[in-house]
């Protein structure tokens, strides 16, 4: 034990930082442990609308280049033109939906 005398020296000359450094380093931690458990939370989210941009941004580009009017486009002469582009278009979505599934992003 100190000294009545010695008490004032002791708390004087005691560093004032060294307690708020422990604090300060237990509320990063805790800062850090919370915003990683949002961004994980928000990574799961986000997997959804990708899942859905990523099937339908090549049928949207494969629709608009089949959509262009050009005078001698040989599926417009043929009588299952419009089947054949709904079929591969399917196709299309079920292979990457098949895909997906497979990698475990369901």
């Amino acid at each position: 034990m100190i000294p009545p005398v010695h008490w004032w020296y002791s708390f004087a000359y005691t560093p004032i930082g060294s307690k708020g450094y422990a604090s300060h380093g237990m509320a990063s931690v805790m800062i850090d442990v919370y915003l990683s458990g949002v961004s994980n939370r928000m990574n799961e989210f986000m997997k959804g609308p990708t899942i859905i941009a990523t099937i339908f941004i090549p049928l949207s580009c494969f629709v608009g280049i089949c959509g262009v009017n050009y005078k001698y486009m040989p599926e417009l002469k043929w009588s299952y033109g419009y089947l054949l582009l709904r079929l591969i278009l399917l196709g299309i979505a079920l292979t990457m939906l098949v895909l997906f599934s497979r990698m475990i992003w369901f």
